[in-house]
């Protein structure tokens, strides 16, 4: 029954159908090799260009942090400045506050001494002699 004829062509239409299901099963493996090559390829690009993004950011922070720090120097400057400002003016008022209080002081003396008539008559006399002692070099006594 078997012959050798027949064991040959058994054996060359098996080695055949190997050989046809081995390439199948190949190509279906470097069809999913491919498949995997292309998604590793897109996610290694997308990883590449969140990195891009990511660097962008970085550098933009980095720079609104520079911005800030010469802003706060700038705040700070300004705000020393104006405290040295504040501290003159309210010098200049108080002393214009005591310029005044003096001032009212001695204008308040001089109505009252100018309400006295002897006191006005002292007071015109000593303004008489105080103006005219030094240019005449005349000896005056002064009324009592």
């Amino acid at each position: 029954m078997s012959s050798p004829l027949t064991i040959i062509l058994g054996l060359l239409i098996g080695l055949f159908l190997g050989g046809v299901i081995g390439y199948l099963i190949s190509s279906t493996k470097s069809k999913a090799s491919l498949a995997e090559a292309k998604f590793i390829k897109t996610k290694f690009e997308e990883d590449q260009k969140a990195q891009l993004v990511d660097a962008k950011l970085e550098g933009k922070i980095e720079s609104l942090v520079n911005q800030f720090k010469d802003l706060t120097t700038n705040i700070n400057t300004a705000n020393d400045s104006r405290n040295k400002w504040q501290i003159q003016f309210d010098s200049e008022i108080k002393n214009m506050q005591n310029n005044n209080a003096s001032l009212l002081n001695q204008s308040t003396k001089l109505a009252d001494a100018l309400s006295n008539s002897q006191a006005r008559g002292k007071y015109g006399e000593a303004q008489l002699v105080s103006t005219v002692k030094p240019n005449l070099r005349i000896y005056y006594k002064m009324q009592d």
